[in-house]
């Protein structure tokens, strides 16, 4: 099955990167996430990636883990973020857009304070099989329409949302927009974030965004 990296092939993904270790937080490519930075050692972080390539991992934590090492307590699969914006308070906090670029998995780790910094090589999108293209086209269209009748109660949010995910043609970009709009399960987005096939995302969106019966 070809391969292909989840980012322009304009962009370089760099081969380290800093990393932020966050609780039920995800970043998907494809799309914008707002961070508030505050611990000091995050605003160290936050310098160190300005200073260099702008981008930053964001690692998810695992939910009551006990780890048996320094690095176990924390998914080694995550999202690859851009900073689009990064604003300073006076108080040494920031205010941040991350863009999701890329997947990846940690493969080493370079240094552990005051920040971790970590080796990283992208998770490649497996690229669907022309022949399975009619069943891909099937499920995504299943997929728009149960995210219409999710958002079936939100009024004019809904409708502009809904014309958004409408233009959206690559089964890749929409699996990632419409987890990171719609899940909430932190193990179902960290499944999500992990899957290389855009098609089976599709299929476990459809999964978990099914309505649960009454």
């Amino acid at each position: 099955m070809p391969l292909s990296q989840n980012i322009s092939p304009l962009l370089h993904l760099p081969t380290e990167a800093p990393l932020i270790v966050l609780p039920s937080t995800h970043l998907f490519p494809n799309t914008i996430l707002p961070l508030y930075i505050f611990e000091p050692r995050y605003q160290s972080m936050l310098l160190w990636s300005l200073e260099n390539n702008r981008v930053i991992g964001l690692a998810t934590a695992k939910p009551d883990h006990q780890p048996s090492s320094p690095h176990d307590h924390f998914h080694h699969s995550l999202g690859l973020g851009l900073i689009r914006a990064s604003v300073a308070d006076k108080d040494g906090t920031s205010q941040l857009m991350l863009l999701g670029i890329a997947r990846v998995r940690i493969t080493d780790f370079i240094q552990e304070n005051p920040f971790y910094i970590a080796k990283i090589s992208p998770i490649l999108t497996e690229l669907p099989d022309p022949k399975d293209a009619p069943d891909t086209e099937r499920l995504t269209k299943e997929l728009l329409t149960l995210c219409s009748e999710i958002r079936s109660d939100l009024g004019a949010a809904s409708e502009n949302f809904k014309s958004h995910l409408a233009q959206i043609d690559d089964p890749n970009i929409l699996s990632d927009v419409v987890a990171h709009a719609f899940l909430r399960d932190s193990s179902q987005r960290q499944e999500l974030l992990e899957e290389p096939s855009p098609t089976q995302r599709i299929r476990l969106l459809l999964r978990y965004l099914q309505p649960t019966p009454t």
